[in-house]
């Protein structure tokens, strides 16, 4: 089931795993919103992830790797209850 946005919709998602050594911890913020139908035809594209991390606590490197999980779950769908 596919779900369409017509409006701004907020999220701010905690992963926490912990498997015997020093784990994982991550919290991510942000929104999601649809695009215009100009902005749409502007950028070429159905969807567009922004970058907007502050502080130094991402390394640069990981950054792509956040995009494409974004990009992934706006083609795929969510992956509800991982």
């Amino acid at each position: 089931r596919r779900v369409l946005f017509r409006s701004q919709q907020k999220f701010d998602w905690i992963h926490k795993k912990q498997t015997g050594g020093a784990g994982q911890y991550a919290r991510v913020i942000g929104y999601i919103e649809p695009f215009s139908a100009e902005e749409q035809k502007e950028s070429g594209q159905g969807n567009m992830f922004e970058n907007r991390c502050v502080g130094t606590n991402i390394p640069p490197e990981y950054y792509s790797s956040c995009e494409k999980g974004s990009i992934d779950a706006f083609t795929e769908g969510a992956l509800v209850g991982c």
